[in-house]
């Protein structure tokens, strides 16, 4: 269901907020600690910073800090600059947003009634939970781990 940079994002985020007292950290660090590849951080950097959740100072002295307290920066918020306003809106059974599929077909589709309050659910949850939800509680980040992880199951993928 998400894209890999809103995974990373995620990651990422979380990153710069447990290290926010080691001031700016450059893109390759964050790369190196995580394990994830220098460019592919730098271009979820980019989106990150564009909208605000970042703070990005270039120069040998540069890098990048969380622009706002963790407990001030839904889940949800980082994964909409990657997905989109319509996250999760999408119809499990048809090529488009419900919302379409209404205005197309006059109905919700089959089995719209059963997946709304999950969804609902889920998208209240993700409103609700910021980033210092992930950074102390060992519980949350083994959740938080388990949904992003690579190898997990493929709802998530």
């Amino acid at each position: 269901m998400l894209a890999s940079a809103s995974k990373y994002a995620l990651k990422i985020v979380i990153y710069l907020a447990k290290n926010k007292k080691s001031g700016k950290i450059g893109g390759k660090k964050i790369a190196e600690d995580l394990q994830l590849s220098a460019p592919f951080v730098g271009k979820v950097l980019q989106p990150l910073a564009h909208s605000g959740i970042v703070k990005s100072t270039k120069g040998p002295h540069g890098g990048f800090v969380l622009a706002s307290e963790p407990n001030e920066l839904p889940l949800l918020n980082i994964i909409q600059i990657f997905e989109g306003e319509n996250v999760f809106k999408e119809c499990l059974l048809y090529s488009c947003n419900c919302k379409d599929h209404i205005e197309e077909h006059g109905e919700h589709c089959r089995i719209h009634e059963e997946i709304a309050p999950a969804r609902e659910k889920l998208l209240e949850s993700l409103r609700t939970r910021t980033v210092a939800d992930f950074l102390n509680n060992e519980e949350n980040n083994e959740s938080l781990n388990s949904i992003l992880d690579e190898e997990n199951s493929s709802a998530f993928h």
